[in-house]
């Protein structure tokens, strides 16, 4: 796993990893808080994932560990997921909890329990 720290100027931070499975699966995790101040390092880390991964056919955003999710985060994550959708790689998101309930209100986004699951629904049939 390779991470990244936000530097914390205004007491928000964002700490990202990203998995280093060999599939098409991409898994970033997420801890700490995703609002206005540590939004544009996440995008621009899921994006360097990616152009890292260019097989990667499905993105799972792993926020069971995120404290906090401001309303300015969760569109960052909806834009995020109809960006990447657009390039043709699906996108899901594991919650739990109050965050859970968040994400499912809104609607934007699919979400699932577990990492398991989320790789379930998004990994491509085997032939």
């Amino acid at each position: 796993m390779t991470s990244l720290l936000v530097p914390d100027t205004t007491r928000s931070v964002l700490t990202m990893t990203r998995s280093r499975e060999p599939h098409p699966v991409l898994v970033v995790a997420l801890y700490g808080e995703l609002d206005l101040e540590t939004s544009p390092a996440f995008a621009a880390y899921v994006d360097d994932s990616l152009r890292t991964r260019p097989m990667t056919t499905a993105l799972i955003l792993d926020l069971t560990e995120l404290g906090f999710l401001s309303t300015h985060g969760l569109r960052v994550l909806a834009e995020n997921r109809a960006h990447h959708e657009r390039s043709g790689i699906r996108v899901a998101v594991v919650a739990e909890g109050m965050l859970a309930r968040v994400l499912d209100s809104d609607g934007s986004l699919s979400r699932y329990a577990t990492r398991r699951e989320a790789i379930s629904a998004l990994e491509p049939a085997q032939p």
